[in-house]
């Protein structure tokens, strides 16, 4: 690993905990909220058959686990812009344009649970 590497490990990881401590409330109140009403959909489908219920909140979790993984492997290619940006900008620069895709990255995952509430 070289010193570009490092640097650019070191501040994805500083931005990370940034936009955790920033956002964590807000964004793990919402995936709960969501969470919450898949399961009353389920339950209002299904009442009385838990096998039917649980079958209906399995879905609801392997496409949640999906766009964990779709929103972990472009947070992991972000590495590569602040990479990039750092060879250009200054940190500061980096770093604030990184926060912003963190942000947006999270509210695409928002969305795409949304999105499957609505399909099921």
């Amino acid at each position: 690993m070289n010193i570009n590497e490092d640097e650019t490990n070191k501040l994805l990881q500083e931005i990370r905990n940034e936009v955790i401590d920033f956002t964590t409330a807000n964004f793990l109140g919402q995936i709960v909220e969501k969470y919450q009403n898949q399961e009353n959909i389920c339950f209002k489908e299904n009442k009385g058959n838990r096998f039917e219920f649980v079958k209906c909140m399995m879905n609801f979790q392997k496409s949640q686990q999906k766009e964990e993984k779709k929103m972990e492997f472009k947070i992991n290619y972000l590495k590569n812009e602040i990479a990039e940006c750092l060879s250009i900008n200054e940190k500061s620069q980096c770093q604030q344009s990184a926060i912003n895709s963190i942000i947006q990255i999270q509210q695409d995952f928002l969305k795409s649970l949304e999105l499957t509430l609505k399909k099921q």
